[in-house]
């Protein structure tokens, strides 16, 4: 399938203005035709290692999750803040922090009401699952991760990874693995 003449047209202007060549290559013709879901359910299950035996701890203050899930890159919230929040909400508040003019909160359960303006409350059951790509300070990708659950007194994510060094930053898509069945939510929160 190629791309839409439009998008065709600026990859083109791009080309030039950096003195590359643009040629279009044609699919070879034994290709099986797929569609966008199943490619990403595809690439998913390559992601999905039996060799996952390590736990880390992500705490997004230390190690950011960036993507679909942005947490690590604002302000965190106070202790009389988590406390204030706790109680308006009906269930407890495990992180939290500020992000320009939002804020965004995990917590544990499902809130009897968010009558706070400019907030994200998500379940952190609903994180459970979640496909990470793990990446260098350089910004390389160096393995994968499954997040498993969440560390109260941490305030960190428990991932299960094959991966042993050090971990700068984590990307997150809408990619689930259920412990069985790798899967896309439309809409995570």
């Amino acid at each position: 399938e190629s791309e839409p003449p439009e998008l065709e047209g600026k990859i083109r202007v791009f080309c030039r203005s950096i003195k590359a060549e643009y040629h279009l290559l044609q699919a070879p013709p034994a290709r099986k035709k797929r569609s966008r879901t199943d490619r990403v359910f595809l690439r998913g299950e390559k992601l999905v290692s039996s060799e996952r035996k390590r736990r880390v701890f992500l705490c997004p203050s230390e190690t950011p999750v960036l993507g679909s899930l942005t947490l690590g890159v604002g302000s965190p919230l106070s202790d009389s803040e988590y406390a204030l929040l706790s109680k308006e909400l009906g269930v407890r508040v495990l992180y939290g922090e500020r992000q320009d003019k939002k804020t965004i909160l995990l917590v544990k359960g499902h809130p009897r009401r968010v009558t706070v303006k400019n907030t994200t409350v998500i379940p952190v059951h609903q994180l459970k699952g979640i496909i990470l790509g793990l990446a260098s300070e350089s910004g390389n990708h160096i393995g994968w991760g499954i997040v498993v659950g969440f560390d109260e007194a941490r305030k960190a994510f428990v991932v299960e990874t094959e991966y042993s060094g050090a971990i700068s930053h984590a990307i997150s898509g809408m990619i689930k693995f259920d412990g069985t069945t790798v899967y896309m939510e439309r809409a995570l929160w």
